[in-house]
């Protein structure tokens, strides 16, 4: 195989491929294989004609299309490998000479990344960002851990609180009649966290352990069971148990267990630390970026039709992924 670059042109890379005639011949033979599999003649079984019958019957041209498909791309790729290019998206072929004996000759264009110069990027301006960490940030992460470590308690003479869990029987009813999956026993369901229907928990807010409970709410109009989509509920609830979360103090005690740290001070530098480190990379980043689009602003690059076609490819499959995903508002394209 032979390649050369003839041009590049509009970040397009015209490449030109002599396939010699060996290779091409390794091409026309897997054709065969695959034609003949489908060709029966008088004389002969289906997939036992012989090529040379097979050639003189229906002519040499009968395998260059397969053999084209066979050797081409492979030959591309080795051309790309042999000249470095670097293809950015799919290549376009042009078979200009093919013959059995021969070989073939073709052209490909493809994409390649943009070659540009960096302008002159003395005085321009850019924001550098600040990102302070204040002792609330600091406070604030060591309060998530203390809440990470809360123990869980039974509160049997307590009200039910927000964020507390209450164990639970229950069972639902409409117009009177107690409906299908409106029933379950020894429910956990912490208050707050938006699993039930929008009322029912707050309704709990106050029960204690041993109480009954009649819970009346509205099934919202877009719920996914059509029977109850919209339609006034009351739920009959027995509370069986109520546990709550006991904070316990962040001393150094509760650092030894929860950290690396002996004491409160030293887990207080590290996290103080570890915000800091965190805020400079964003920082980094953020200064990088605004690099970025100023360098580009003075630039004006070329991008190749492919590499634009290929996105529009992508994001058309994308659109087309989410119309078809259950529960989505893109579902109702799918019924115009």
């Amino acid at each position: 195989m032979e390649a050369k670059l003839a041009k590049i042109e509009n970040s397009e890379a015209y490449i030109e491929v002599q396939v010699d005639a060996d290779k091409f011949e390794e091409g026309l033979q897997n054709a065969y294989r695959k034609v003949v599999k489908e060709v029966s003649l008088p004389g002969f079984r289906r997939g036992r004609v012989p090529r040379q019958i097979l050639e003189t019957h229906f002519g040499k041209e009968v395998l260059y299309q397969d053999a084209v498909e066979y050797v081409v791309p492979d030959a591309f790729e080795e051309a790309l490998t042999e000249l470095d290019i670097q293809a950015i998206a799919p290549p376009e072929f042009d078979i200009e000479e093919i013959e059995a004996g021969k070989g073939c000759k073709f052209t490909a264009r493809v994409a390649v990344r943009p070659e540009f110069e960096l302008g002159n990027m003395e005085g321009i301006e850019i924001r550098i960002p600040r990102f302070e960490v204040t002792d609330e940030d600091v406070a604030s992460n060591l309060e998530d851990m203390r809440q990470s470590y809360a123990q869980i308690v039974e509160k049997d003479d307590e009200p039910a609180g927000m964020g507390d869990t209450v164990e639970i029987d229950f069972e639902g009813f409409i117009e009177g009649e107690a409906f299908a999956g409106g029933k379950g026993e020894d429910y956990s369901l912490e208050l707050g966290s938006g699993t039930f229907i929008p009322g029912f928990e707050e309704q709990l807010v106050g029960v204690k352990a041993g109480d009954n409970q009649e819970v009346k709410v509205v099934f919202p109009e877009g719920y996914h069971s059509p029977d109850l989509a919209g339609k006034d509920a009351l739920f009959k609830v027995t509370v069986k148990k109520v546990q709550g979360r006991k904070l316990r103090p962040l001393d150094d005690e509760l650092v030894q267990e929860m950290s690396r740290f002996e004491t409160l001070e030293e887990l207080t530098q590290d996290v103080k630390a570890t915000l800091e480190k965190v805020a400079g990379s964003r920082r980094t980043e953020m200064i990088r970026q605004e690099v970025m689009e100023k360098a580009l602003e003075q630039q004006e690059i070329l991008v190749p039709a492919a590499v634009v076609d290929l996105q529009l490819e992508r994001m058309l499959e994308q659109f087309s992924q989410r119309l078809t995903c259950p529960g989505t508002v893109f579902s109702a394209y799918q019924q115009q």
